[in-house]
């Protein structure tokens, strides 16, 4: 279960309804395939259940992609603690080296996502991995699934080798796939509740008053704050990789020329408490060019308790007879009320639990938001054309070494 509530102005209901009918015409269209990723779910479910008993001797999961090819996929698997999954996520030879030491061939297997098919630093790992591990292309039907665009050279390979394979479609963008075949598979094999996960999702994009919140934050995203900052301050460390995957969400959509002008939001990603030591000066006495939404979650009942400990009469004893979960709770609550304070505006979302449903629900919302928030700029939200120029400026530089 997952509850808002708004402290910023909110637009009127003509704007919404406006707003909400251009939203329900791109979904409508085709052209923008991540609305009806959770409608798909029970239509690719008998592959999925096929796969698992294919690979059933496989319980590691290394994960082989780039930005929106693996970002959504770990936010999900960090808060769901999820342990059997690693990433290949960045090109660096001490990540590399240490997983490269968890590897037990019979035992894990490789999942290569890419849309393109050809993302140099994926491919590069691949084709390291097959000569440190000393596998044939023969060999990995035994070892690899890919995940790809149709049409491409890595799908082909894929078919040509009968290695297990899976679509992406290519009207769905990369930082908008996590539900599709790019997180679900992945998951699924891992052992997450996909099905909570996706009914998370459903109902997200069912709830009216969802939409409207939803609605109403974007119209002052893309209105008062357009070129300043958009702050998302958690109070849950297992939220932090969710934070990295709302960066580039926010960064790599709305980052846009318009009509010769340059436009976007810059996301700025907090966990709490740790960076109230930090980063709440400049929120608080800083200029205010800043929204802030804050995400907390109920106190666990089981969460370690502060005792009182003979000896230590004279140190700090306020959290003496609360939980950890509770201290965390209370400032969660402090910053919020300062921010408030200070009349800057804010929003807040408060989850009951670290359940699939609840992360798959908080996914869908940041999709629609930032979708939303896109029609209401006037841009192109699903390309990203400042990241493809510095991709050819990398290949003309590899190819004139």
């Amino acid at each position: 279960m997952i509850t808002y509530q708004e402290y910023f102005e909110k637009t009127s209901q003509e704007n919404i309804s406006l707003y909400l009918k251009r939203m329900n015409e791109e979904r409508q269209s085709g052209e923008v395939g991540f609305y009806d990723l959770p409608l798909e779910f029970d239509l690719g479910i008998s592959k999925l259940q096929k796969v698992k008993e294919k690979f059933a001797n496989k319980s590691h999961f290394i994960v082989i992609g780039m930005g929106g090819s693996s970002v959504g996929t770990r936010a999900i698997t960090s808060f769901l603690g999820i342990k059997n999954i690693d990433y290949l996520d960045n090109i660096s030879s001490t990540l590399f080296n240490e997983i490269l030491e968890k590897i037990d061939l019979e035992k894990t297997l490789f999942i290569l996502v890419s849309k393109s098919g050809n993302t140099i630093e994926c491919i590069s790992y691949f084709r390291i991995l097959l000569d440190v591990l000393g596998l044939n292309v023969d060999d990995l039907k035994h070892h690899l699934i890919g995940i790809c665009m149709q049409n491409t050279k890595f799908y082909e390979f894929l078919k040509t080798n009968e290695i297990t394979h899976f679509d992406i479609e290519e009207n769905v963008s990369g930082r908008f796939s996590v539900l599709s075949n790019v997180g679900l598979v992945p998951l699924f094999l891992a052992g997450a509740n996909v099905d909570e996960l996706i009914k998370g999702a459903k109902d997200c994009m069912n709830e009216q008053k969802t939409k409207e919140h939803i609605l109403n934050l974007a119209y002052t995203l893309s209105t008062k704050m357009i070129n300043k900052n958009y702050v998302l301050f958690t109070y849950c460390e297992e939220l932090r990789h969710f934070n990295e995957w709302f960066v580039q969400l926010v960064a790599e959509s709305l980052g846009k020329f318009k009509e010769y002008k340059r436009v976007g939001l810059t996301p700025i990603s907090l966990i709490g408490p740790k960076d109230q030591h930090s980063f709440l000066q400049l929120i608080i006495e800083g200029p205010k060019d800043k929204f802030v939404e804050f995400i907390r979650i109920k106190p666990n009942p089981n969460s370690p308790k502060i005792k009182h400990i003979k000896g230590l009469e004279n140190l700090e004893n306020q959290s003496v007879g609360h939980s950890l979960d509770e201290l965390l709770y209370a400032q969660s609550k402090s910053c919020l009320d300062a921010i408030k304070a200070e009349g800057i505006e804010t929003s807040l979302i408060e989850l009951d639990s670290k359940s699939a449903y609840n992360i798959g629900y908080l996914i869908y919302y940041y999709e629609l938001l930032v979708g939303a928030c896109g029609l209401m700029i006037g841009i192109s939200t699903y390309d990203q054309p400042g990241v493809e120029s510095a991709k050819k400026l990398l290949k003309i530089l590899l190819t004139t070494k």
